[in-house]
């Protein structure tokens, strides 16, 4: 049998022309230079090659795989491959195609356990935190999230639009941000919570800026006090410390059309009057400028170093601010409820100096006396 052999050619054009050598037992060695692909050489007379020299290139039995034009290898079947990782073990991926999801498909991955129930965790690594989609710094991707933070919004109008602060969450809606500690935005649109602690259910536009303030829903609502809250509404302000408020709309500004509800409390020792604080000990009820209140107030106090002391008042009234200067608008009304001491006493004033409400008691000297007083107010600001 003839045997082959290839040399390159002295002129030949690399990668097309070879020598071949054709030793022929019965005869003179013969040279013949052509192109590769043009020899008529059949498969069964080369020798040294290997058995792959014969196969043909595909994905069917006893072919070669070859890399497709991007370089990658095409569908085939891997069952048999050894070596390489076994992909999902307690995960059954799939997609559904059926309605109704035709024009949507859903790929989905469900827990497959052993056991009746399986509780399925997606947990990031060291500081790392849950998000639906990779910050890039564009509307598409968002601004980096908060250490441990919870992000599963995928629509924003700009990049800060995120979960950024530590341990804040946004669950879901639209360009809402969570940028203070432990701070959350349920879900709406363009809510934010700038506030350590702060929430914000839903709705659109609300603001909670100050620590543990909330806004429940509604729209352009502003809860900046410390511990107020919003239930819902329409632009409505909260500035106050834990204060209340309720809007259905504005004339002109946020806040200057809604009602309030505000809770002031001290502890009384002597029979000095005593100016009733919203933390117990600081934090008027202060009156915007071109503001006017119409007011309802609710005293009560009791002893409690010893029982069967108490007292209860009510007061109603009006009180402005006119660029400035705070007044009583006419007197205030004032009804005694119940007293079982008659040197107790309460009353209502209006504060220039500080542009307040003011709600004073008077106890009773060796005696320990917790007053509270809520206050509701309708306002009107223009």
């Amino acid at each position: 049998m003839a045997r082959v052999s290839t040399y390159p050619a002295p002129d030949a054009i690399e990668g097309t022309d070879k020598v071949f050598v054709i030793d022929d037992p019965g005869g003179t060695p013969k040279t013949r230079t052509e192109a590769i692909n043009a020899l008529p050489i059949a498969a069964g007379q080369v020798t040294g090659l290997g058995t792959a020299a014969t196969l043909d290139v595909g994905t069917g039995a006893s072919q070669i795989v070859q890399l497709d034009g991007s370089g990658k290898i095409p569908a085939v079947d891997g069952s048999q491959l050894t070596g390489l990782s076994a992909g999902l073990t307690y995960f059954t991926e799939a997609e559904s195609q059926a309605a109704p999801n035709a024009t949507v498909y859903v790929d989905s991955l469900t827990a497959a356990g052993a056991s009746t129930s399986v509780d399925a965790a997606l947990v990031p690594k060291g500081n790392g935190a849950v998000i639906a989609g990779i910050p890039d710094g564009t509307t598409t991707g968002g601004d980096k999230r908060g250490v441990k933070a919870v992000d599963w919004q995928t629509k924003r109008y700009a990049t800060e639009q995120v979960a950024s602060g530590i341990y804040s969450v946004v669950c879901g809606g639209s360009g809402n941000k969570a940028t203070a500690t432990s701070s959350a935005v349920v879900g709406g649109t363009v809510n934010q919570v700038t506030g350590t602690l702060t929430f914000v259910g839903g709705g659109n536009a609300n603001i909670a800026s100050d620590s543990y303030a909330v806004v429940v829903g509604g729209q352009a609502n502003q809860a900046s006090g410390q511990y107020s809250i919003i239930p819902g509404g329409h632009s409505g302000k909260a500035d106050k410390w834990a204060q209340l408020a309720l809007s259905a709309g504005k004339f002109a500004a946020v806040g200057d059309a809604q009602i309030s509800t505000l809770v002031v409390r001290r502890s009384t020792t002597d029979a000095t009057p005593s100016e009733l604080f919203l933390t117990g000990a600081a934090g008027r009820c202060t009156i915007a400028t071109d503001t006017t209140w119409a007011f309802t107030i609710t005293v009560v106090a009791r002893r409690t170093d010893a029982d069967n002391e108490s007292a209860a008042y009510k007061f109603e009234g009006c009180i402005d601010n006119n660029a400035g200067t705070t007044a009583l608008v006419g007197s205030v009304t004032k009804t005694v409820l119940a007293e079982d001491t008659v040197a107790w006493d309460a009353n209502v004033t209006a504060d220039n100096t500080n542009d307040a409400l003011v709600v004073t008691v008077t106890g009773e000297a060796g005696k320990t006396i917790y007053w509270v007083a809520k206050i509701e107010l309708v306002e009107v600001t223009g």
